[in-house]
């Protein structure tokens, strides 16, 4: 119960903190905060980001340094397939490899840590894919293997793995 507490007011704190920050309203959908406590990632939505018929697009990847309160990084994401689907944070790579996904609907981005940079949009080409339903393809699973090296998306309605060698943050390229 405590933990719970705990976590809620590190939430309550962030949100406050990203909207003084910027002095707008800031929307929060997702945050990660790294191990030591000094670093906070958070996908969220502003104006800039408002559509007129889907409403908060939740794509406005923030870094704020706790310790200094500084803002380390404010990134407009590209529209994730619809206004409407949110990014989300998957920080299971975080630790080993000091890589954090931001995970879309078809598309994802890398963000790693050491060196603080943000990867191109990666999407793999969907051209080979038997689309079964009006749903489209969607990352069904995301790896990151070799170290932090390369990169396997699985796709629905493909037959393929895409393959990507993400040992240079920056420059991404596929492999298979």
């Amino acid at each position: 119960m405590l933990k719970l507490l705990f976590k809620t007011s590190q939430i309550i704190i962030l949100i406050l903190l990203s909207y003084f920050a910027y002095s707008q309203e800031l929307k929060v959908h997702d945050t990660f905060q790294d191990s030591d406590g000094s670093l906070s990632f958070l996908m969220t939505a502003d104006a800039k980001t408002f559509d007129v018929h889907f409403g908060d697009c939740y794509r406005l990847f923030v870094i704020v340094d706790l310790n200094s309160k500084d803002t380390i990084l404010k990134e407009y994401l590209a529209v994730n397939l619809s206004p409407d689907f949110p990014y989300h944070f998957i920080s299971d790579y975080y630790q080993a490899n000091d890589i954090l996904v931001i995970k879309g609907t078809q598309c994802c981005y890398l963000f790693n840590s050491d060196e603080l940079s943000l990867s191109q949009r990666i999407c793999p080409d969907l051209s080979d894919c038997a689309i079964s339903d009006g749903q489209g393809t969607y990352i069904r699973q995301l790896k990151i293997l070799n170290d932090g090296k390369s990169l396997e998306l699985n796709v629905t309605d493909c037959q393929d793995t895409f393959r990507y060698d993400i040992s240079k943050i920056t420059d991404i390229r596929i492999t298979n």
